[in-house]
């Protein structure tokens, strides 16, 4: 007997995910990081800057995801923000599809119980690494990166 399939929360991300328009974006999408295994995508096909603010932000939502055991997925990255994710190191943190349909397709892959049933030790250590990227991601306050700058570089 199959198990019924959760839903694929699809949302668009702001084209300017900085101070104001990253905590709005958190604040509306909380609510979902209290259901069982969230599966978000982040449709951020819009979005062309993303300041320190807004790396926080994508932190923290990764991280309420993981708490329920649920993920994110990102779809529709832009080259400049892909940079600014390599830069902070928080890319490693996130599958990243082309399309917000082949993301939210990617959940139908993943069986949930596989972990758990056989090989605990794999994947103990699979959460581990993955929280050890979160930890490394976090900006620090010593560490200023101008991001448009890195963005013209381009």
């Amino acid at each position: 007997m199959s198990s019924p399939s959760r839903p694929v929360i699809v949302t668009r991300v702001p084209e300017t995910m900085n101070g104001r328009g990253a905590r709005a974006f958190y604040k509306g999408i909380s609510a979902v990081f209290s259901s069982d295994r969230p599966q978000i995508v982040f449709d951020m096909c819009r979005t062309k800057h993303v300041d320190s603010v807004g790396i926080s932000v994508f932190v923290q939502c990764i991280r309420q995801a993981m708490r329920h055991d649920g993920d994110i997925r990102l779809a529709g990255v832009l080259p400049q923000i892909a940079v600014i994710f390599e830069l902070t190191r928080i890319g490693r943190l996130f599958e990243t599809y082309e399309s917000s349909t082949a993301a939210a397709k990617s959940f139908s892959g993943f069986l949930p119980n596989a972990l758990s049933t056989f090989h605990p030790h794999p994947a103990r250590a699979m959460v581990t690494t993955r929280e050890a990227a979160i930890e490394d991601s976090l900006p620090s306050a010593s560490a200023a990166i101008n991001f448009e700058a890195c963005a013209r570089n381009l």
